[in-house]
């Protein structure tokens, strides 16, 4: 629900197309939308190992809860600011989201193979290489 709100651009086992990488258009809801952001991914990573958005993506809360996590993650880096792109990428999703790409691309899976790579896409400049200083 919350990756319909913030308007997930691409959904319905589509594939995307090279526009769709490209930084949306601006229009009068981008501030509100942007503010949805970080207001869901602040609720959603947790600063805590119970970060609810990296434990559905693993199957925590069953199968069914891998898909919609990742419509949300990607609403939420499609739509968010840079910090949000940075918060998700350091969240640890990026390590089940190369194991659904891998799988999307063995089972033929298009939409799970899109999302993923453009997870990987907004995300994967952010990751540590040398962990967190926490």
């Amino acid at each position: 629900a919350v990756g319909s709100i913030c308007g997930a651009a691409i959904f319905g086992g589509k594939v995307f197309k090279a526009s769709d990488f490209s930084i949306p258009v601006e229009d009068e809801l981008t501030s509100r939308r942007r503010d949805a952001c970080v207001a869901v991914c602040a609720f959603m990573m947790g600063r805590d190992s119970s970060a609810a958005l990296p434990s559905m993506l693993v199957g925590s809360y069953g199968e069914e809860s891998v898909l919609p996590a990742l419509r949300l993650a990607l609403a939420l880096v499609q739509n968010g600011p840079m910090n949000v792109h940075a918060q998700v990428g350091q969240s640890g999703i990026l390590i089940p989201i190369t194991d659904i790409l891998k799988n999307a691309l063995i089972k033929g899976e298009r939409y799970p193979f899109s999302a993923s790579l453009s997870l990987i896409r907004y995300c994967g400049p952010h990751a540590s290489t040398t962990g967190t200083s926490d």
